[in-house]
């Protein structure tokens, strides 16, 4: 038996996420977030996570111990992925215009760095406001660190998400 609980779909407000925003995003987040079901220490972020980079569930942190199934592992993901998304698109009112590789690796970012993160980032929160997509794409490998830590990792993954996100923005 696990100790990750079901978390409930998102739909209170509303929005829902495109198919092609998941079908972009998804596979994305679980490419490079990796999914371990016992959770384990983030050296870098400093915390405990779970499943794919998950660090709470059903409201509290996750802690040493916590497991998951394979499959509570992809409803966490989806359910917090697509949270994740709504909360882009209410900040964000005109991403939910973008192309959808655009809205996908906004997504992806909020999911992996947090909104907070990103509008405390004045180029990254201005091109996201006024809905210059080649900028914000362009500006995603600067999102290569943790804690403040150059991360390999988070530099190759934002360089993977630049040529996603700009795949379908057109010259203005």
């Amino acid at each position: 038996m696990t100790k990750l609980a079901k978390t409930a779909a998102v739909g209170a407000v509303g929005i829902s996420v495109p198919a092609l925003v998941l079908a972009i995003g998804i596979p994305f987040a679980e490419k490079w977030e990796g999914k371990v079901n016992t959770a384990h220490w983030d050296r870098y972020a400093e915390i405990w996570d779970i499943c794919y980079g998950n660090t709470r569930v059903d409201g509290r942190p996750v802690q040493k111990g916590d497991t998951a199934t394979d499959a509570e592992c992809r409803e966490l993901l989806i359910t917090e992925w697509t949270k994740a998304y709504v909360e882009m698109v209410t900040t964000y009112p005109l991403l939910a215009t973008a192309p959808p590789g655009v809205q996908a690796m906004a997504t992806d970012l909020d999911y992996n760095a947090g909104l907070g993160n990103i509008k405390a980032a004045p180029g990254t929160n201005r091109a996201l406001a006024t809905g210059n997509w080649r900028a914000f794409c362009e500006i995603l490998p600067q999102w290569r660190k943790s804690n403040g830590q150059f991360v390999p990792g988070l530099l190759n993954r934002r360089n993977d998400a630049v040529p996603k996100c700009l795949a379908s923005v057109v010259e203005e």
